[in-house]
């Protein structure tokens, strides 16, 4: 069921009436500015695959410090800087190669001293609300503020009449609801006691129905919540916690990552185990046509270098201005590359890149890099 699209609801004596669920809606979130002016959120290429750790040591062999004090082997001036719009999902194997199909998802179930217990294949949730069976009224009630101290509401749907009989019966349900000042639990599936799987693969939800009444108006929500809360246990056995007593069976929902997902089914953990997958990263979805640009002019260039352990790390100040910002608008006016390289570290190459609309702004931002990066021990080249 997606939101917005019609569902069955029965009240607690059976009745059923077809209703809509819609989405609140939300009010206008306050308008970002500074200075008088407004405020864009940008991305730029801070790196092209050529100035890549990996790649600079098959190249130029590791440590490779004399050579980033030689030369700028880190920086592609004509690309870096660059601003970026919509990205892809780009998986790589641990091999470092790309991965062209998608991998195969484990399914590995671990019980709460984190054994595993099973493995294989993810099961699919099907969405159990929809036009044929209606949701129910389960029976168990809350007071409302009992249940907003109790469990964790992340999604809230409006559930509305379609026409004169659907309407008498959400205004009865809300009512009866708001004189009580309760909630009451409804459930999905032929007997209602199941949690609301809205879409395919979807998140079990607890649902709560809250009515509201105001006159002949009323307002039923439906109030989703997939974490119920901890009380503190009192007495007894020290540093435990007591959780409320549970209000039916349902799954708790798969929270995604960037790797993997997880779920809390009747106590034990599981999550879904790419082994193959190396590492994720973004890719423009889609790359600039090519076009012929001025180069980029170098206006100033630090060299910092320092000795550790017979290593020697480097820290390296570029700014340079483009001269593409007045032909292509993806390009800022200058750009201010800081580069860190110490070969002891477990990631060897860092950098911090900065755009800057005028010479003055990008003369700033590297005088603050210098004030901060280089201290007692780092000797200019």
């Amino acid at each position: 069921m997606e939101e917005g699209k019609h569902l069955r609801l029965a009240d607690a004596g059976g009745q059923v009436a077809r209703v809509a669920c819609v989405p609140l809606p939300k009010p206008a979130g306050p308008t970002l500015g500074w200075g008088g002016g407004a405020v864009r959120f940008r991305r730029w290429l801070a790196c092209t695959e050529a100035g890549q750790d990996a790649a600079l040591q098959q190249r130029l062999g590791a440590p490779y410090g004399e050579a980033l004090v030689a030369g700028d082997p880190e920086v592609d001036m004509e690309q870096v800087g660059r601003f970026i719009g919509a990205t892809q999902t780009v998986y790589l194997a641990s091999s470092g190669a790309r991965m062209d199909a998608a991998p195969t998802w484990v399914e590995v179930v671990l019980d709460p001293a984190g054994e595993e217990v099973a493995r294989g294949l993810p099961q699919v949730i099907a969405p159990n609300v929809t036009d044929d069976v209606p949701l129910r009224w389960t029976g168990q009630r809350l007071p409302r503020g009992q249940a907003a101290r109790r469990y964790a509401f992340s999604r809230t749907l409006q559930v509305a009449h379609v026409d004169a009989t659907s309407y008498e019966l959400l205004y009865a349900m809300a009512k009866e609801l708001d004189a009580r000042d309760e909630v009451v639990l409804v459930g999905a599936g032929d007997e209602g006691r199941e949690a609301l799987v809205l879409r395919p693969d979807g998140v079990p939800w607890c649902a709560f129905l809250e009515g509201r009444v105001d006159g002949e108006r009323y307002q039923l929500l439906l109030h989703l919540s997939a974490m119920e809360l901890v009380q503190p246990f009192v007495g007894g056995e020290e540093g435990r916690a007591r959780p409320w007593p549970p209000l039916g069976a349902a799954r708790a929902p798969a929270a995604s990552g960037a790797d993997h997902a997880e779920e809390k089914p009747q106590g034990l953990l599981a999550y879904w185990d790419p082994p193959a997958v190396g590492a994720r990263l973004e890719e423009e979805s889609a790359p600039p046509t090519a076009k012929t640009l001025p180069p980029a002019e170098l206006l100033r260039r630090e060299v910092y270098t320092k000795s550790s352990r017979g290593l020697l790390a480097v820290r390296k100040l570029l700014v340079w201005c483009t001269h593409k910002a007045e032909v292509d608008r993806d390009f800022p006016a200058y750009v201010v590359h800081w580069t860190d390289y110490s070969p002891g570290r477990k990631e060897p190459l860092q950098r911090t890149v900065r755009p800057a609309p005028t010479e003055a702004e990008a003369l700033a931002l590297a005088e603050g890099l210098v004030a901060k990066e280089i201290v007692k021990g780092w000797v200019k080249s």
